[in-house]
């Protein structure tokens, strides 16, 4: 007998899941994607506070659903809090996730570093501003670097889609 149906996916299988589990009144628990958002306010010290939150973004590779891919930080304290984090995000090495030295691992597999770049290309092409990677790293592995992006407009895919990557 099943008591509970849980589902990580997207949202039109989530959406067929429901129905089905409707239809015999089965409590359903699901994770459909998003994009966490974190809001960084003026009386945090923004370098100390960048440094946590480039561990929490880029923690395998940002590939984990509770990682944050959109920060709102106050003015005052924006441009501190940007360059920093694209300062760490900048410094930390990408590589074989076995080696305890290595902050960011790679992504799950090619479609993955497609669909990140397509992402990044994306924005870009709608004017952000990179601060940190940006580009695929050569072409053997799934690495992507860890990627800072500001100025963002409200159009970019991006803003839009779970980015499940290396993407801030």
């Amino acid at each position: 007998m099943i008591s509970r149906i849980t589902f990580t996916g997207n949202i039109p299988i989530g959406k067929r899941l429901a129905a089905a589990a409707g239809l015999h009144m089965k409590p359903v628990t699901m994770e459909l994607g998003g994009n966490a958002p974190v809001v960084v306010c003026s009386d945090v010290d923004p370098e100390a506070t960048a440094e946590l939150l480039v561990r929490a973004k880029f923690t395998n590779a940002g590939q984990i659903c509770l990682c944050p891919s959109r920060f709102f930080v106050e003015e005052s304290i924006a441009e501190r809090f940007a360059t920093r984090f694209a300062e760490v995000a900048a410094n930390s090495k990408v590589g074989d996730g076995m080696d305890p030295a290595t902050k960011v691992g790679p992504l799950a597999n090619e479609r993955r570093v497609e669909a990140i770049a397509r992402l990044v290309d994306d924005a870009r092409d709608r004017g952000a501003r990179v601060l940190a990677g940006g580009n695929r790293i050569g072409h053997h592995g799934y690495f992507y670097p860890p990627t800072v992006l500001t100025n963002v407009s409200d159009e970019a895919a991006l803003l839009h889609e779970e980015p499940f990557g290396p993407v801030a």
